[in-house]
């Protein structure tokens, strides 16, 4: 999982941080739960995203 800020285009220190749980439902279904936090005073967009492995 990565999440990228992508609106405002700054360089500066951090715009935010995510945290990802993960928990297994079945023997066969993974739920997710992801938590990103604006570290910003401002509003902000971000993009999300994954891959799958193993499959």
């Amino acid at each position: 999982m990565n999440c990228v800020p992508n609106s405002p285009v700054q360089d500066g220190p951090a715009q935010l941080e995510w945290k990802i749980k993960v928990f297994r439902q079945t023997s066969t279904k993974i739920k997710y739960f992801i938590e990103v936090k604006n570290l910003t005073g401002n509003t902000l967009q971000l993009d999300a995203g994954y891959a799958i492995m193993n499959q």
